[in-house]
């Protein structure tokens, strides 16, 4: 077989397509539509947001991604069942925000103290039986979208609700 018989080469067939005029086109286009997908999914959430962890069937908002670690939903919320919670959003939070997480201990002591982080943010927060609403501050540079919620063991909290403000 000499040498300008052989097929093409996969580099050099791709390059030798996009020499033709219909296919430049197409290329554009493609890139175009690529760039745009990846943007829209870059776009920090705005505005106010709550998340109901009561809902039962499983969350249908449009912010909300995923959540590990938690059993499923009941009337008193959703129940931790690892040493670590993790409320997965489907898009960046914003820069700055309030968050707050409403929930109780349901475990054995009746209080436990919990690392909640969103991005470079920490915060200690201390459950008790009694249901209550924790809010703080969080500087969000980086854009992350994960809530994380970590105990020295696994955690017993039932979750009812996640705002953003």
């Amino acid at each position: 077989m000499s040498a300008s018989s052989r097929p093409p080469t996969r580099s050099s067939y791709i390059a030798g397509a996009f020499l033709k005029r219909e296919n430049q086109l197409a290329a554009v286009i493609t890139i175009a539509l690529a760039a745009i997908v990846a943007g829209l999914g870059q776009v920090p959430l705005q505005g106010d947001f709550e998340i109901d962890l009561r809902s039962v069937p499983p969350l249908q908002s449009p912010r909300y991604a995923s959540l590990v670690g938690f059993e499923a939903a009941g009337p008193g919320g959703r129940m931790t069942d690892a040493a670590r919670a993790q409320i997965v959003l489907n898009r960046p939070l914003p820069a700055r925000f309030l968050l707050e997480i409403e929930g109780r201990s349901v475990g054995d002591p009746a209080r436990e103290t919990v690392e909640v982080q969103v991005g470079q943010t920490r915060q200690m927060l201390a459950f008790t039986a009694e249901s209550r609403i924790h809010s703080f501050h969080v500087d969000n540079p980086f854009r992350g979208r994960t809530i994380s919620l970590r105990g020295n063991a696994p955690l017993h909290l039932a979750l009812s609700r996640v705002a953003v403000r």
